[in-house]
């Protein structure tokens, strides 16, 4: 097997490892556990959820009965590449602007910090969106249907994953969080909030 097909397997171990290495370190430097184990009946589904496209993300180029079951162009490889560079890059910026306050699940005992700066000061969820981003670029290098579903689940995921944590971040935060998503979009920068920049004397 070529080792470009190997690419999703890399990028799922590099993106995953990351997860892991970030909480380890903010357990050395705190001493709690970034909210890793399930809290709520959302959250186990979800865990299925995120173990299916782990599985599909990094297992493709075997599942994929040929190489050439789907296309890839060298445009659309480079695109990929792009793509999963932007997409780590963001994450990583994610996990820096977050530092202590990054967790895998709110956990309202110790959510007391509501994150307004760097990519959280356009978007809410930019991680979640960033990791569609590594995943969709994987699909432009290296095509197949594994990566296609793996995808699917994904944006229901994150729909679920999001709506959920918005509704636990409201019941935390009230007003200032209701003013901040008014503010934001939940994956990408809001229109809306682009026009105001652009004219602040707008009404």
């Amino acid at each position: 097997m070529s080792s470009i097909w190997t690419l999703p397997l890399w990028t799922a171990c590099l993106y995953w490892g990351g997860v892991a290495v970030n909480a380890a370190m903010i357990k050395r430097r705190t001493g709690n556990s970034p909210s890793l184990r399930p809290r709520q009946a959302l959250d186990y589904w979800l865990w299925l959820a995120w173990a299916s496209i782990i599985g599909l993300w990094s297992t493709s180029p075997w599942i994929t009965m040929s190489e050439n079951a789907l296309y890839s162009s060298f445009a659309s490889s480079l695109v990929g590449y792009l793509l999963i560079t932007t997409g780590f890059l963001g994450t990583w910026w994610c996990y820096i602007t977050l530092g202590n306050a990054w967790a895998i699940s709110v956990n309202e005992s110790t959510t007391n910090q509501l994150i307004e700066s760097g990519p959280y000061r356009h978007v809410r969820h930019p991680i979640y969106a960033l990791q569609w981003l590594i995943i969709f670029g994987s699909f432009l290098a290296c095509p197949s249907i594994a990566l296609l579903i793996s995808l699917a689940i994904l944006t229901v995921a994150m729909y679920k994953k999001a709506t959920f944590e918005e509704h636990a971040l409201t019941a935390i935060f009230n007003e200032d969080y209701r003013s901040y998503m008014s503010r934001t979009g939940r994956f990408l920068p809001s229109l809306r909030n682009s026009r105001l920049l652009a004219s602040p004397h707008q009404q």
